[in-house]
């Protein structure tokens, strides 16, 4: 489903520069945020030291921890957490009632700086990003996915919906985003709902 307005070549540019400022906005945001990758309590390769073992008859010899064999006389290995990579969904609500607020900002200007912050946060980290947009319904979706053309993507799209609604709208109802996200479930996802 597109967006109520559908950019026309001047309006392109103008959605592409918005894209830009959001990203600057949102990376000024992010860089806080960013303190560290994601760790599973699987045990395997990475760089964040989890235990000291004993050595087990079999295991390579390029696994022994050197240092802490020396101090206690018998083989020890180290082993690590293993780094995964997440999938990231944003759901966001882009409803009429988004479009309110009694400050210099709208609940909707609010919601996209801090999804924008969210997706600048993922990406950065090498985490897939994915986006649900809906009100009564699912108005635009995107599977999870790496890389700066996502996260570009996942911008033009909040921002395409921050024009005024020209047609009624339902109650907002967030659990058609946590329906849509279930179908394409193939492993955990971390979820914000803005």
């Amino acid at each position: 489903m597109s967006s109520p307005h559908s950019p026309s070549g001047a309006q392109l540019s103008e959605l592409l520069r918005l894209v830009h400022l959001l990203e600057l906005t949102a990376r000024k945001s992010a860089v806080n945020w960013l303190s560290g990758g994601y760790l599973t309590s699987i045990r395997g390769g990475g760089l964040v030291f989890h235990e000291a073992r004993k050595y087990v008859h079999g295991e390579s010899s390029r696994l022994i921890d050197w240092n802490i064999t020396a101090r206690l006389g018998e083989p020890y290995v180290k082993v690590h957490h293993d780094e995964r990579q997440r999938d990231v969904m944003l759901l966001v609500d882009v409803s009429p009632s988004m479009h309110t607020g009694f400050q210099r900002k709208t609940k909707l200007e609010f919601a996209l700086e801090l999804a924008a912050s969210l997706a600048v946060t993922a990406i950065e980290a090498g985490d897939r990003l994915g986006y649900v947009l809906f009100a009564d319904r699912v108005l635009a979706e995107s599977r999870p996915r790496q890389g700066r053309k996502q996260l570009h993507k996942t911008l033009a799209a909040l921002l395409s919906w921050t024009q005024p609604w020209t047609e009624p709208v339902a109650q907002t109802d967030p659990r058609v985003a946590l329906h849509e996200i279930a179908k394409h479930r193939r492993s955990r996802f971390v979820v914000f709902l803005v």
